[in-house]
């Protein structure tokens, strides 16, 4: 949340509502803005490695802000 973030939010926002929501979809991804400079993402999948690839996907320039890569080991 921020407006650091706010290139990479509008960016999420868009792709997410630009996808609908079939009948039957093996996965269900759904966005909502918070306040000006962010947004709660939520994704429903098969699997939990669906889920991750899902996220892994969308959050890509996470790793970058952070200086490490958040889904590099499991604890």
């Amino acid at each position: 949340i921020g407006q650091m973030l706010q290139g990479d939010v509008d960016r999420i926002m868009a792709r997410v509502q630009d996808e609908r929501v079939r009948r039957h979809a093996d996965r269900i991804v759904t966005v909502a803005p918070v306040s000006s400079a962010g947004c709660v993402l939520r994704v429903a999948g098969p699997s939990i490695e669906d889920v991750e690839h899902t996220l892994r996907d969308l959050l890509y320039f996470v790793p970058g802000l952070l200086g490490d890569s958040p889904w590099a080991r499991k604890w």
